[in-house]
């Protein structure tokens, strides 16, 4: 894909199966560029969701690194409610089995929604892991309800369930 100026695209949106929902993000083209093309590059992707263990209220899913891997920017370790972060995971963190284009001992991407405050990157069995805030969520009443659908994932769990990513 290649993106210039009028030809990128200004918004991601995000949603969950098994609900009539989604969430409209703004790309952070002004902070992260190259990580926003690097994305762009791998949507649409829809595979199995996950809710956080250790950054608390965060939905995700695992994906294959894109290629080329962009140069960090902007790293944070604290992502706000409606933010759409951009994950490396290092190595030695343990993968589930059959993420699509990821073969045995291959990194993987993750891809993190935020849908409440209070988060943070530091902690967890492997240490920090900052990542690039990528897209923020631009409606309130929008980020309320994708929070009660990602809680839904938390209390109810995510078998079955699949997290989307679309330009758009």
């Amino acid at each position: 894909m290649t993106i210039t100026g009028s030809d990128r695209p200004t918004h991601v949106r995000i949603g969950l199966s098994g609900v009539d929902l989604s969430i409209r993000l703004r790309l952070r083209w002004d902070s992260a560029p190259a990580t926003c093309k690097a994305v762009l590059d791998l949507l649409p992707v829809r595979h199995q969701v996950w809710h956080a263990k250790y950054a608390n209220n965060e939905i995700y899913t695992l994906c294959k690194m894109p290629d080329p891997v962009p140069a960090a920017e902007s790293l944070s370790v604290y992502p706000s409610r409606g933010d759409l972060v951009y994950l490396p995971l290092p190595q030695g963190v343990p993968l589930p089995p059959g993420i699509p284009g990821v073969a045995d001992g291959e990194l993987a991407l993750d891809l993190a929604y935020f849908y409440e405050s209070g988060n943070s990157l530091l902690s967890g069995p492997h240490g920090p892991i900052p990542g690039t805030i990528i897209a923020t969520a631009e409606s309130l009443d929008d980020i309320d309800a994708m929070a009660a659908a990602c809680r839904d994932v938390w209390f109810k769990g995510a078998v079955g369930r699949q997290m989307w990513i679309e330009a758009g």
